[in-house]
């Protein structure tokens, strides 16, 4: 269970549309939707589906597919430009919360009681 699901329970509306966007953002980057589909080991269709939705949600077309490959809308690429910057602030965010946490790592050291006598006398 997620943050944003813990916070809403019965709410997965939040997570499913940030889904969705990143989904949108992968398309955009690796210029297709099977690109997108084997970087992020999901189906072809399940890819399109999340795009259909998010451009339902929006009420608008992001994407033009075309015998060519894929072409942004004008809404698309402002929608790309902003979406795209959001979620690298978002990953900065989250490495940056994460180096509080504190040592990830813990080193284990054995010796005979006279070294430590040693060490810390």
């Amino acid at each position: 269970m997620t943050a944003v699901q813990s916070a809403n329970p019965g709410n997965s509306f939040a997570t499913d549309e940030f889904a969705q966007i990143q989904t949108f953002i992968k398309v955009v980057d690796d210029g297709s939707f099977s690109a997108a589909a084997r970087c992020t080991n999901s189906s072809v269709s399940s890819i399109a589906r999340q795009l259909q939705a998010l451009q339902v949600e929006l009420g608008i077309r992001l994407l033009n597919r075309t015998t060519r490959g894929l072409a942004l809308t004008e809404p698309g690429q402002v929608f790309h430009d902003r979406v795209s910057t959001i979620a690298r602030e978002f990953s900065n965010a989250k490495s940056e919360a994460a180096s509080f946490r504190g040592p990830d790592h813990f080193l284990t050291c054995c010796s005979d009681t006279r070294t430590w006598a040693l060490i810390f006398h």
